[in-house]
């Protein structure tokens, strides 16, 4: 959650479209890579215990991120942008009661709902029928579906409004209405252009909140708003499991579709009410 903090402060704002399409389009290729490795591991069953040697290079990995996210540095001509003490009490509250955070309030809510439930695919698809092996490759749509949302993020980002890149994003997310049971790789394809769609949404909303909060809250607001996001994120997760367990599939990909598209209405809406 803390990570949202430091692009604030080493990323001009005009280029931070930029790097989300490209933090997006790496992402996506190393996920790719290391999906592949993650299966081959627990294919030949590495040294009896392929989880283990799964979850210690997944921890490395994370390990050598936070040392590279310290080294990095402000940028010289950002100096104003950076919070030179943390917020008081005082004016944290504030924040809480500005307009702006109160109207991010009910749209986070929504888009954690459907977090929480795109997180629990593969509940889902085992749900619906398919084997653990099936099931196994949904790491692999994933990366791809970020790649591929970097690509068109970028392409649109010179064709239409940010809004309406969202927009798109929300379109393809309904695909998750029409998730078969029996038909693995049109699962597999409607799974993709659900996660392109999310990826898309979520490559926009950051961009449109840089416009609309002041810089120098800009760390803290989006702390809490991920705060809020990953809270209802994981109460999302458990309901889903739940509702899995009642037999209620329709419920659960009914909730996915509503929660990212109105969220991202919403989004949008408040995009323009505070920047006209």
């Amino acid at each position: 959650i803390l990570d949202y903090k430091l692009p604030y402060q080493i990323v001009p704002l005009e280029r931070y479209g930029n790097m989300i399409f490209f933090n997006s389009a790496i992402n996506g290729v190393v996920g790719i890579a290391l999906s592949f490795c993650f299966s081959r591991i627990i294919a030949v069953k590495l040294g009896g215990e392929p989880y283990l040697w799964c979850m210690v290079l997944a921890s490395t990995l994370l390990l050598i991120s936070c040392l590279s996210c310290h080294s990095m540095k402000p940028i010289e001509n950002a100096g104003s942008l950076v919070r030179k003490s943390s917020m008081s009490t005082k004016q944290l509250l504030e924040m809480f009661r500005s307009p702006k955070f109160l109207a991010i309030i009910l749209p986070t809510l929504l888009r954690g709902i459907t977090f929480g439930i795109t997180g629990s695919m593969v509940l889902i698809m085992l749900n619906l029928g398919y084997s653990d092996a099936d099931a196994s490759k949904l790491p692999i749509i994933t990366a791809c579906g970020c790649l591929l949302a970097a690509g068109i993020h970028h392409v649109l980002s010179h064709k239409m409004k940010m809004p309406n890149i969202g927009t798109v994003g929300s379109i393809l997310l309904l695909s998750v209405l029409f998730l078969p049971k029996g038909n693995t790789y049109l699962f597999y394809f409607l799974y993709l252009m659900v996660y392109t769609g999310q990826m898309l949404i979520d490559c926009t909303i950051p961009i449109m909140v840089i416009h609309i909060v002041d810089p120098q809250i800009a760390g803290a607001y989006n702390a809490w708003r991920n705060t809020l996001l990953f809270l209802v994120s994981t109460i999302s997760t458990y309901v889903t499991a739940v509702l899995l367990e009642k037999g209620l599939v329709m419920v659960v990909l009914i909730a996915c579709a509503v929660g990212y598209s109105l969220g991202m209405i919403l989004h949008k809406r408040m995009y323009y009410r505070f920047t006209d």
